[in-house]
């Protein structure tokens, strides 16, 4: 079983501070296990903007990482932007894709091959910072029952 760790965003150097956050997040994402079926689980990290979400997203992350088959990192400014990180997870797991213009077809690619696997995996929105101009995000994420999902916005 091939792993995946697609997170093209690189943490600050010396990390320190924020147990408490990353412990909450450990412990929240840590309860699917317990779940019969598991379902899928999503935490939204909200702050004013320079706060340090990203960075704890980055750190979790790093933590996490022998725990999930796949670590996917979407950049969530815009839907196009967005689709430029499902583009980076196609060719980073060697997706066949007949039409790169096509964003329907790159949705359904990435989508479909997460959804099927059995082991838990997660998926990071960041910067999704003003919901009313991407209203679509939900079209991004997979229904996969390991599917967890950290999203980053400003409140």
């Amino acid at each position: 079983m091939e792993k995946y760790y697609i997170v093209s965003r690189q943490p600050v150097t010396n990390f320190v501070g924020r147990e408490d956050q990353l412990q909450q997040i450990l412990e929240y994402f840590g309860t699917q296990a317990a779940q019969t079926p598991p379902k899928p689980k999503v935490l939204i990290l909200c702050a004013l903007g320079g706060q340090g979400k990203s960075q704890i997203a980055l750190e979790y992350c790093r933590r996490s990482r022998p725990f999930y088959r796949g670590i996917f990192w979407i950049h969530a400014n815009s839907e196009q932007v967005a689709l430029q990180s499902y583009g980076i997870i196609v060719q980073q797991m060697n997706i066949a894709l007949v039409d790169r213009n096509d964003s329907d077809a790159l949705k359904r690619l990435v989508k479909t091959r997460l959804e099927s696997w059995d082991e838990r995996w997660l998926m990071v929105f960041d910067n999704y910072d003003e919901p009313y101009k991407f209203d679509g995000i939900r079209e991004f994420m997979p229904e996969g029952r390991r599917f967890l999902t950290l999203l980053s916005q400003l409140c």
